[in-house]
């Protein structure tokens, strides 16, 4: 048994944000990985970390976790110029033991998990109403490119059974030189991304809920 999992940190609505740019960093597959403990031992992957007691959809399972090389220098770096958050599609018990395992609890300003969606896809808009202050970093196109495709910075899965896994690294550094002129790109097109994300919503809640 675990020790008791500390609260996660506060949802963006208890946040202030007058002025600040925002990063959201995805977990699984952009800094992390995690896979059933026992098929990682059979292929001889063993984790630094305790295993989480249940999987990202929260049902229990021993499960290893493995950061990307260069999460905790990345994140630092980031917190140096922004304020960084954390959106999973994981339940919130798995983030929370997640975190608390590698040593991240105190590395993200706000944390999103499941619980906080109303739409299956990450809409940035919910965040700080002003798309031109925020972006994400994320692993799935599927996920965060359908409202605001402008605001996302995609970076290559990762994980540890890729035979360039230690290439991670350099990803995440390339990611930290795109995120100024990122921004820069964005404050040219104010308008656009917030009229692209109405349309698209709106396609999506039909697509959802029928016309």
């Amino acid at each position: 048994m675990t020790e008791p999992i500390e609260s996660l940190p506060p949802t963006i609505q208890d946040v202030p944000f007058p002025s600040s740019r925002v990063v959201i960093v995805d977990w699984d597959g952009t800094l992390a990985f995690s896979c059933p403990a026992a098929a990682c031992a059979r292929k001889r992957l063993t984790s630094p970390f305790p295993p989480v007691e249940m999987d990202r959809n929260g049902q229990p399972e021993p499960t290893a976790l493995f950061l990307r090389p260069g999460t905790r220098d990345f994140l630092e770096e980031l917190s140096a110029h922004y304020i960084v958050g954390l959106w999973s599609f994981g339940v919130a018990e798995y983030v929370a033991q997640s975190l608390q395992n590698t040593g991240l609890a105190d590395a993200f300003a706000l944390v999103r998990t499941r619980a906080d969606m109303t739409l299956p896809v990450k809409d940035l808009y919910t965040l700080t109403g002003d798309l031109t202050r925020v972006l994400i970093v994320d692993d799935e196109p599927t996920t965060f490119g359908f409202l605001n495709p402008d605001n996302c910075i995609p970076i290559p899965p990762w994980s540890p059974f890729r035979e360039d896994a230690a290439a991670g690294e350099a990803d995440l550094r390339r990611v930290l030189y795109a995120i100024p002129v990122w921004f820069q790109l964005l404050e040219n097109f104010g308008p656009r991304l917030h009229s692209l994300r109405e349309q698209r919503l709106a396609l999506l809640l039909q697509r959802e809920h029928g016309p």
